[in-house]
């Protein structure tokens, strides 16, 4: 096995452990530990146990080339960072970019305007989310979430594309639990932007999928509030009591009630249209065995086309 480290990296792979992008699968331990094994000092066990050999290599070659990059962005200025044009590098390199830019946002003592560093990041996350070939390094559904939640889409064309985009990637590339998982956050933007129908029919379809998984109605319950939709969150929360939970989730759902039921008594709240709320009352009192499978079916009925369309292509 070829080394591809040795002490002339050693600078920059410390640049890189002191900027590790926030969407980095493995800790800076595990990084260490992965450089350590291909310069032939460690033998990264665990690693090699969660991931094996060939993922290891694919993630050495997307390290090295970040590294080389990661030690010039770790000690430029803010505004030469925003002045530059990542083009034609891989996905790794590119989340580390954006990383640098993250942790530039706050400094406007010398006269920057944060805002462009903000922009920049989310400019070379949609860079990084259309390039054809990823990389085994980064958590693409932690970045598609945040991508959805939090990168200020206005255009409902330009959403619809990246909710499409990641509900292809869980499809293909995913679990089933990132599936569901952005399945509900695809109903509660649907909620957000007040398409009403088309998201509470999505979240009954859920609940009726997974009957007995108190994270779905968390999240379900918690779509509802943040839209709006009181009456249908507290439906929803009112059935999720019945269930039974783990030390965490029921951390969670006595958070949930304090932040919402202390807010507000259900006889105090608009009614939704009888049909919204008959439709999820049907799905909370129809205790069928759990259809996980059906979550597949759900994502190609709602996305025509599917599984033609392209998702990021992997060495290993």
């Amino acid at each position: 096995m070829e080394t591809l480290f040795n002490e002339h990296d050693a600078g920059n792979i410390s640049s890189l452990l002191c900027i590790l992008p926030q969407y980095c699968r493995l800790s800076p331990a595990e990084m260490e530990a992965l450089i350590l094994w291909q310069a032939g000092i460690g033998k990264a066990v665990s690693l090699r146990r969660l991931y094996g050999e060939r993922w290891m290599l694919a993630a050495v070659q997307d390290v090295r080339a970040a590294a080389v990059l990661a030690d010039k962005w770790l000690y430029a200025d803010t505004r030469t960072l925003q002045g530059q044009k990542p083009d034609g590098l891989n996905d790794f390199a590119l989340a580390t970019f954006a990383g640098v830019l993250e942790e530039r946002d706050s400094e406007t003592a010398i006269g920057m305007d944060s805002s462009q560093s903000w922009e920049k990041m989310c400019d070379i996350y949609w860079q990084l989310i259309r390039n054809r070939d990823g990389t085994v390094l980064l958590n693409y559904s932690w970045l598609f979430n945040d991508m959805i939640r939090f990168a200020r889409v206005k255009d409902d064309t330009v959403m619809t594309a990246l909710q499409r985009m990641a509900l292809a990637f869980e499809l293909k590339k995913g679990t089933p639990e990132g599936l569901v998982h952005m399945l509900l956050l695809h109903a509660e933007q649907l909620l957000l932007r007040g398409k009403t129908s088309d998201g509470t029919v999505l979240v009954a379809r859920l609940i009726e999928n997974h009957p007995w998984d108190y994270g779905v109605y968390e999240a379900a319950a918690t779509a509802f509030f943040n839209s709006g939709e009181l009456w249908l969150g507290q439906l929803v929360l009112d059935a999720a009591a019945l269930l039974p939970k783990n030390r965490h989730q029921l951390n969670r759902y006595r958070d949930l009630c304090t932040v919402y039921s202390g807010s507000c008594r259900i006889t105090q709240l608009k009614k939704p249209a009888p049909n919204y709320y008959e439709y999820v009352a049907l799905a909370l009192r129809t205790p069928i065995r759990p259809q996980s499978g059906n979550d597949k079916k759900l994502v190609r009925e709602l996305v025509p086309g599917i599984d033609e369309m392209r998702v990021k292509r992997f060495r290993v």
